[in-house]
């Protein structure tokens, strides 16, 4: 792991990166210079408590999120120069995560959501996003977004919630790459049980 952490810092041009074990659920850590200094240092890696969002408008060191079907979401403020990676599964989505992360943007650090960027890597795309179960585990809202029976698009769903939290639509980019269908590439928990993780990482380069 120490090896590939090295390449993803050499890769992004930044000496320092933070991550958090992810629980699926809604805490958000803000990284600044002490948040680094209360955090767990390995040789590579500043490492948080627990929590499934890292905001950040430091320099020279990237937020990492772990996913293998999930989906990382990246937030970008250009105007006030604030980064975030969001890592939000099925439940994230169902507790609205995408908007509270908004929401937490621009009560915070007084992001207007017309200047967000937002970026969804590789995750589990409409074709294999299964759920049985979906009348106990999904809302009713969400019925709408079924491509065939018991099949949903997480995809269409976070776009949707980011745009109800009011980014554009325009700024709002979706990979389309679905990690079940490309275990050749991505790692993917519903399509290999034990499996890796993904780094989904943004950063600010240094000045």
């Amino acid at each position: 792991m120490e090896t590939n952490l090295r390449l993803i810092g050499g890769a992004l041009g930044v000496s320092r990166l933070v991550a958090s074990p992810q629980v699926h659920g809604e805490t958000i850590h803000v990284i600044d210079g002490e948040a680094l200094a209360r955090a767990e240092k390995s040789s590579s890696l500043f490492i948080t408590p627990p929590g499934d969002a890292l905001v950040t408008r430091l320099h020279d060191l990237g937020l990492v999120i772990k996913v293998a079907d999930c989906q990382p979401i990246f937030l970008v403020d250009p105007v006030r120069r604030i980064a975030a990676n969001v890592h939000c599964g099925w439940r994230g989505n169902v507790s609205g995560f995408p908007t509270r992360m908004v929401r937490f943007l621009a009560d915070r650090f007084g992001c207007r959501p017309r200047d967000l960027l937002a970026a969804v890597g590789p995750s589990l795309g409409p074709c294999c996003a299964e759920f049985i179960n979906y009348r106990e585990e999904l809302p009713l809202d969400f019925w709408q977004f079924e491509t065939r029976p018991k099949h949903f698009d997480l995809w269409a769903i976070t776009r949707s919630q980011l745009t109800e939290a009011g980014l554009r639509p325009e700024n709002i980019a979706v990979a389309g790459r679905c990690t079940r269908c490309e275990t050749d590439t991505f790692f993917s928990y519903r399509g290999e049980g034990n499996t890796g993780r993904l780094a989904a990482v943004i950063a600010w380069q240094a000045d």
